[in-house]
């Protein structure tokens, strides 16, 4: 009975203490820091409601030296296959939006990346008119086949590739001929969407590391 006890306050400890991150994001192509305004403020308005604190930096740094082991790295587009090249094993995880490993080498303007052991979260928005949502069920199947279980391949419904940026367009569509779709749909409904998928992969897999992320 005791034990039950304390193990019933533990869970109560460190289900109701704070986490915090570094959430460092890396920017999709010729985008600017301020594109990413919107995305960041909604990120870390519904974070907190998860208790969970966010340190966001909008970066334009592709080689971190120094970080710390509460790091997530996240990547958008271009920002998302520089994130997925990373390979740091200090990050707590990567998630990427908009980006794709390739593995099946579908994806004509990309090599194939490989996989390491960091947690990765890849998202791939179901209007993405970019990157198909199609390389969502390749990534899911490839991992299942190589039994890579750290690798996390998810979609969102009604979410675009350029919401992330606040549906600013570049040079991007224009280079590769395509169009984004759900340009006129409410940004801040697509970013609602992807932050909070964000958070629950964050609360999914922090079971897995000390808590040395928990400040009390």
């Amino acid at each position: 009975m005791i034990s039950f006890i304390i193990l019933l306050l533990y869970i109560l400890y460190t289900y109701n203490t704070p986490l915090y991150f570094d959430f460092i994001i890396w920017k999709g192509l010729n985008k600017e820091s301020h594109n990413y305004y919107n995305f960041s403020n909604i990120l870390y308005k519904n974070a907190i409601n998860k208790n969970i604190f966010l340190n966001i930096t909008i970066s334009d740094n592709y080689y971190l030296d120094n970080i710390k082991p509460n790091t997530i790295l996240f990547g958008h587009s271009l920002g998302g296959y520089k994130c997925l090249n990373y390979n740091n094993s200090k990050l707590f995880s990567k998630i990427v939006y908009g980006a794709t490993h390739n593995s099946n080498y579908k994806f004509k303007y990309l090599n194939k990346i490989e996989k390491d052991n960091i947690p990765t979260l890849t998202i791939i928005g179901n209007k993405d008119g970019i990157i198909s949502v199609s390389f969502v069920s390749d990534e899911i199947l490839y991992n299942k086949k190589n039994n890579l279980i750290n690798q996390t391949v998810t979609s969102t419904y009604n979410t675009n590739h350029l919401c992330i940026c606040n549906n600013v367009e570049g040079k991007l569509s224009y280079v590769l001929g395509i169009k984004d779709n759900n340009l006129d749909y409410d940004v801040e409904i697509m970013l609602n969407t992807v932050s909070n998928k964000i958070i629950d992969y964050i609360l999914s897999i922090k079971k897995f590391y000390d808590y040395d992320y928990i400040i009390s």
